[in-house]
């Protein structure tokens, strides 16, 4: 469990501790679920976190962290580990479709497939119940699920009801922002920004919305640039709930 027991950016505290433990003791007893759920606050570390589960389910000294399984799989390229992710702001039916086209095969390696979900809360509806019907009736023994989320709060009860959910803490230098934080900031400003280039050219398909999210951002980075720190964390947490309902 060598990989699962020296994650260096899990704080230490009960909760963490109490997931590595009972997530350890389900690879030595081989008593794996199908479906996870991981929620914290950083998307970045929830999938590096994800990626080092995956490792110990399928190293055969259970995450020994130097074999090529486990190398493998924490830097992403082992071939019985897919990982999806959105487009934009919507993890799309095709993403699952995909997803179960993967699990339908067989094993290119030894162990179990699993498949890493990254930003689960912004599967569409169509791809939420897609994904349901496989978490209920999955294909067989071998295929693993592993959902990341930042926000449980909005993701379909059915599915959460699914998984075996876990609620994870990160450390963070005190003065150092969030960096899954400012990726989410940057995706959403580029949209916004080749929204408002598309309404200067009269292009319909522009979206209004779009366009003030994108100067609301564009207000709190000012804040950051100035060292503007009153308020900042709160207000930000809001434009953040406005991004992922969108």
């Amino acid at each position: 469990m060598k990989i699962l027991q020296n994650i260096d950016f899990l704080t230490e505290d009960n909760v963490n501790r109490s997931n590595i433990m009972l997530l350890s003791r389900m690879i030595k007893d081989d008593t794996i679920s199908h479906a996870y759920m991981f929620y914290g606050n950083n998307m970045e570390l929830l999938s590096r976190l994800a990626l080092s589960f995956a490792a110990s389910i399928n190293c055969v000294d259970n995450g020994c962290g130097d074999c090529i399984i486990c190398r493998n799989t924490k830097r992403g390229v082992y071939p019985n580990v897919l990982v999806v992710e959105p487009e934009g702001n919507i993890l799309r039916i095709e993403k699952i479709a995909g997803l179960q086209k993967f699990i339908s095969l067989s094993s290119y390696n030894p162990g179990k497939k699993i498949c890493i979900i990254k930003e689960s809360e912004l599967m569409n509806q169509e791809a939420a119940n897609k994904l349901l019907k496989t978490l209920e009736d999955p294909p067989d023994d071998d295929s693993i699920f592993i959902l990341l989320t930042e926000d449980i709060s909005i993701m379909l009860p059915t599915v959460v009801s699914r998984c075996l959910v876990y609620s994870w803490n990160f450390k963070f230098n005190e003065d150092t922002p969030v960096k899954a934080d400012f990726e989410v900031m940057e995706k959403y400003l580029n949209e916004g920004i080749k929204n408002i280039i598309m309404l200067q050219e009269n292009q319909s398909r522009a979206s209004t919305a779009s366009v003030d999210l994108t100067l609301r951002l564009v207000e709190i980075l000012k804040k950051m640039e100035a060292g503007v720190k009153t308020d900042l964390e709160k207000e930000f947490s809001e434009i953040r709930k406005v991004i992922l309902k969108k």
